[in-house]
């Protein structure tokens, strides 16, 4: 018999899948990601060239964060961060809310915390995990007031205007129809640009905060001294130096 072969869309599945019920068993030592070394390794073991696997971390690099998108704007954003989260320093992610936005549910256990707020209309869930030396962080958003808001102009708009049109109140009815569907549009397009960039630039912030604060120490310290070198007099560097 054949050896069965599989996709790459099929491969990936199965690894994020197996990844998935490997975490989810307490017993099991596994850490979340995937090194660059552990990388490399995996792509020259499946046949892909180095200049290949290159050019895609290039492309990824270039994206603050990965993201997958949906229908009028859903998204899933996957990332993972090397160090640990300690449970005393959950509250890095109630910081780095947007201004304006809502908090409704905050949820922590252990070194798992899980929150669901409002950010630029959309409902927004984070799972932050914290495991063998490295923390996950899972957001997934739907644009639930953009959504309900515009379909609902938007039906409004056909329901009542589309009647009146036909009758004889047109004056009535166009300014209606138009107004309100047109209204019902721009809310769909928002959630869908506007508002799906607000859960991007949340999500930035919150793996750059978590990213801040689980950092080594000594890294932590040299950025903050080349951020000194770079911010000082020259003539007062060569003097410290004297």
């Amino acid at each position: 018999m054949a050896e069965r072969l599989y996709s790459e869309e099929q491969v990936a599945e199965i690894v994020r899948r197996a990844a998935q019920i490997q975490e989810s068993r307490a017993k099991d030592v596994y850490a979340p990601g995937v090194t660059h070394d552990e990388l490399q390794r995996i792509a020259h073991e499946i046949g892909l060239s180095n200049e290949a696997l290159q050019q895609a971390l290039d492309e990824i690099r270039s994206n603050p964060v990965k993201f997958s998108s949906g229908l009028f704007g859903t998204l899933n954003i996957d990332e993972v961060v090397e160090g640990e989260l300690r449970p005393e320093d959950f509250d890095v992610a109630a910081e780095t809310l947007p201004l304006g936005s809502q908090g409704s549910l905050v949820t922590q256990v252990g070194k798992s915390m899980r929150s669901t707020q409002m950010v630029g209309g959309h409902s927004v869930t984070t799972q932050i995990t914290a495991r063998d030396g490295r923390t996950r962080v899972r957001i997934k958003s739907v644009p639930v007031l953009p959504l309900v808001l515009g379909i609902e102009a938007v039906v409004f708009g056909l329901i009542f205007g589309i009647p009146l049109t036909l009758t004889k109140n047109p004056a009535v009815g166009l300014p209606l129809l138009f107004g309100l569907t047109g209204l019902g549009s721009g809310l769909l397009w928002y959630g869908a640009t506007k508002g799906k960039q607000k859960v991007i630039d949340y999500a930035q912030k919150l793996v750059n905060n978590i990213s801040r604060v689980t950092a080594p120490a000594e890294t932590v310290s040299r950025d903050r001294l080349s951020q000194h070198v770079a911010s000082a007099d020259p003539e007062d560097l060569v003097r410290d130096s004297e």
